[in-house]
């Protein structure tokens, strides 16, 4: 059942769309939909050469690595869209975890997941107004470090191939990401947000912990408690309860 009439509409994965090189997938998307083709969408590059993360961070794109991104129309309460960066989070560290293991494999709010507190995997969320329906458009872009992972960086990062012998192409782990991907989406937005929220919380890094967030200029430190209906971090500092709908743990 969905929640106020909310609904994803998004491209199976077997429309998954393999192109050998471009600046972004995420530019890429964006593009087509700012031309009108705001059709529900899944590209892989097997060559990114100007890749983005949050906050227009560069984003090292490795040979060998997953580029991949997805357009999706939701018709859904602005406020509820932040539930989506849990359902790539939960997608990835499912399809991820058959070549790593469970064990040291963790999601990091909002969006990043992690083996060994090193950085595997990044997704970065965008959304805008469609032009010509009711929806809110969003692209969902993934990096996971499957071949080789980035050096000399702020933060440490890992790859598939260090835990793993035979690590996977990178359209066999695009597939699994947009398989999982869709189902958490549409729990994103139903009465079953809870289970999804209690998947991520699972595979949560520092749950229960005192962790620093960084919300633009500002850290704030406080115990990490959980997520709220908006899958907004729930921060509980000295000075009371802090609701964190953006900025990251550090």
């Amino acid at each position: 059942m969905a929640d106020d009439g909310a609904r994803v509409v998004g491209a199976p994965a077997a429309a998954l769309e393999i192109v050998e090189e471009t600046a972004s997938t995420n530019a890429l998307l964006r593009a087509r939909a700012a031309s009108g083709d705001e059709r529900p969408a899944w590209v892989m590059a097997r060559r990114q050469i100007a890749g983005r993360g949050r906050e227009g961070r560069p984003w090292v794109s490795l040979e060998g690595n997953l580029f991949l991104s997805g357009l999706l129309a939701v018709e859904a309460a602005p406020a509820h869209l932040g539930r989506l960066a849990l359902a790539i989070g939960v997608a990835a560290h499912e399809a991820i975890a058959p070549w790593t293991g469970q064990e040291g494999l963790a999601l990091k709010w909002p969006n990043d997941v992690r083996l060994g507190r090193r950085k595997i995997a990044g997704a970065l969320i965008e959304t805008w107004r469609s032009d010509h329906s009711p929806a809110m458009m969003v692209c969902v872009g993934l990096g996971v470090n499957i071949q080789s992972a980035p050096q000399g960086l702020d933060q440490a990062c890992a790859a598939i191939a260090e835990a793993s012998s035979a690590p996977p192409a990178p359209e066999i782990l695009a597939r699994l990401v947009i398989e999982r991907f869709q189902i958490w989406a549409d729990a994103a937005f139903s009465l079953d947000f809870a289970q999804l929220r209690s998947a991520w919380l699972a595979r949560a890094e520092d749950l229960g912990a005192m962790i620093q967030a960084r919300i633009g200029g500002e850290k704030q430190a406080g115990r990490f408690v959980g997520l709220n209906e908006e899958g907004a971090l729930l921060l509980a500092t000295e000075a009371g309860m802090r609701i964190l709908h953006a900025g990251e743990v550090v």
